[in-house]
Parts: structure tokens; C-alpha cells; sequence
């Protein structure tokens, strides 16, 4: 066990890296409603195009498919990110003796199912929405879309 001056210096850095911890998992959940958003304006775009700027169709599925991309992107680095957080948040807790009741270590034991994870989830959702919006760009390019959604009966 490290002297009284060292702990100190530890759980300091402690307090941080879970502060940090917080802070990726935080911008996770924030990146994944700017998603939601950002998907439901370029709807509203693809509703317009289809409408107003027929010629444009197409643009808004590829943008989608793209910006999937970047999401998925963005959110494999924030994984690493509060992985990093937590592997540091458990060393520390060893270092101070609290290797069996600790947070970090506690996190990294009740670990769900691989398939059950959310950077699988998510990972998928971002893909399969990336490819959806791929291939109803691809078809809206080469076929005219507009008159497929206006003669489907309402």
C-alpha cells in the first residue's frame, strides 16, 4: 500500500479518470441523439426533394449513408476512449487496495454477452442504417423514385 502522500495523488487521479469516464460515455449518448437528429433532417430533406427538386432525390440516402459512416466512426473512438478510462479507473483501484468492490473493476466484470454489448449494437445500427440509405440511394440515382412513391397506393 502506498504511503499517505502517494494515495493521495492516486485517488486525485481517480476522481479524474472517472470524471472523464463520465464525460466520453456522456458525448456517446449525445452523439447517438445528434444522429436520431440528424437522420430525421435529412428526411424531411428527401420529403422535400421528392416534392420540390426532383433531380436531387438521391442526394440526401447518400448523405445519410455517409454521415452513418461518420457516426459509426465517431462512436468506435469514444469506445476506446472510456474503455481507456476504465482499464486506468481499475489499475488505480488495485493500487489502493480496492480491487473487489471498485467501480471501474465491477464494470469490467459484469460485462454483458459480446452480442449484447452496445458498441455491437450500435455498431449495427449504424451500419445497417449506412447500408439501408446506400441502396435507396443507388435505386433512387438510377430510377426515378418519385413516381415509384407517387403511384404506391396511400
Amino acid at each position: 500500500m502506498p504511503r499517505k502522500p502517494a494515495i493521495d495523488r492516486i485517488k486525485l487521479l481517480y476522481e479524474e479518470n472517472a470524471t472523464q469516464f463520465r464525460f466520453f460515455l456522456t458525448w456517446r449518448q449525445l452523439m447517438l441523439a445528434g444522429y436520431f437528429a440528424t437522420m430525421a433532417a435529412l428526411a424531411l430533406g428527401f420529403k422535400w426533394c421528392i416534392s420540390e427538386a426532383h433531380a436531387y432525390v438521391w442526394a440526401c440516402p447518400f448523405v445519410g449513408a455517409w454521415l452513418s459512416a461518420i457516426f459509426w466512426a465517431l462512436d468506435h473512438r469514444n469506445l476506446e476512449l472510456y474503455q481507456l478510462a476504465n482499464r486506468v479507473g481499475s489499475a488505480l483501484e488495485k493500487t489502493l487496495g480496492d480491487n473487489l468492490a471498485g467501480h471501474f473493476t465491477a464494470y469490467q466484470a459484469r460485462r454483458a454477452p459480446r452480442i449484447l454489448r452496445h458498441q455491437v449494437i450500435l455498431g449495427t445500427f449504424y451500419m445497417v442504417s449506412g447500408l439501408a440509405l446506400l441502396i435507396v440511394g443507388i435505386l433512387s440515382f438510377v430510377t426515378d423514385l418519385t413516381v415509384v412513391i407517387h403511384a404506391a397506393p396511400k
